[in-house]
Formats: structure tokens, C-alpha cells, sequence
């Protein structure tokens, strides 16, 4: 199983590089939405690496230069895309410390299974 974490946000192109900047981050794509991806392709369950914790941490710790660009908290996304290569039963958790984090920033939480 591979999944892709992914911070993404609804801005206008002409804030591309000032994000990226700010975040310090190169961004995947830039096409509708800045995004970054981090892949997470190890098969070690026992590892957990808290990746909600880790978008959330870049955003609030530039939450006033964000904010000095006029892009909103409601315009970031963050995405699990699970690409399942068998027919399995998959089963997954989200802490409810993440959802949390989350919600308590009005940040929105997608998943896609592939």
C-alpha cells in the first residue's frame, strides 16, 4: 500500500512562489491547487509518522505571513490518497488528536482509495 499525503491550496497562481517561499517547500503541482506531497511507501506499520501533525505544524508556524497574503485557512485541504494494489480489506485510523488539529483550523480532510 502506498499512501500520498498532500497539503493543498486553493490560491491564485501569482502566490505560487510566495508560498513556496514562506513554506519553504517546492511544491508537486501547481496547476488549480498548490500542492505538496510527501509519498509514504513503507511497509513498516510499526513506524508512525504523523503526517497531519506535520502539515498542520508548517501552517501554524507561518500562520501570519499566510495570513499577509490574504489566503484564507478555509482554502487548505489536506488529502490521503491510498493506492491499494490488492483486493484487500484496508483498514485505516485517524487519530482523534488529528482530526482535532484539523478541525479546530476549519482545515478540510479528503481520502481517496485507488
Amino acid at each position: 500500500m502506498i499512501i500520498y499525503y498532500q497539503l493543498k491550496i486553493e490560491i491564485e497562481e501569482s502566490k505560487y512562489d510566495k508560498l513556496s517561499e514562506i513554506f519553504n517547500l517546492t511544491p508537486r503541482d501547481k496547476s488549480i491547487f498548490w500542492t505538496y506531497e510527501i509519498i509514504d511507501d513503507s511497509d513498516d506499520s510499526d513506524e508512525y509518522i504523523d503526517y497531519f501533525e506535520h502539515f498542520v505544524n508548517i501552517i501554524d508556524e507561518n500562520k501570519l505571513k499566510i495570513e499577509a497574503l490574504n489566503i484564507d485557512i478555509s482554502d487548505f485541504y489536506i488529502l490521503m490518497l491510498i493506492e491499494e494494489e490488492e483486493n484487500d480489506q484496508m483498514n485505516f485510523e485517524i487519530l482523534p488528536k488529528d482530526l482535532k488539529l484539523l478541525g479546530d483550523r476549519g482545515i478540510t480532510l479528503c481520502w481517496s482509495i485507488m
